[in-house]
């Protein structure tokens, strides 16, 4: 580009719509309320990821001390 043309600003993306917190919590307690143990786990986190329109999600849980984390579910 030369110096004649002035840069344009980026067209701004419309704001995604925040999700509707009574939807999503439906849909994650539908998606899990058959699963129990290790399988509510990986279900949890699934429905987390699509609920809230992100990639990844994970649950973990501290140990009795405070000063570990375990993974449950990615």
């Amino acid at each position: 580009m030369d110096s004649s043309q002035s840069e344009r600003p980026m067209p701004r993306q419309p704001k995604p719509k925040s999700p509707d917190p009574d939807a999503t919590l439906r849909s994650i307690m539908e998606g899990t309320a058959s699963a129990s143990g290790e399988l509510f786990f990986r279900s949890l986190v699934q429905y987390l990821a699509v609920s809230l329109n992100v990639k990844s999600s994970f649950v973990a849980e501290f140990n009795a001390e405070r000063t570990l984390v375990q993974t449950l579910a990615v």
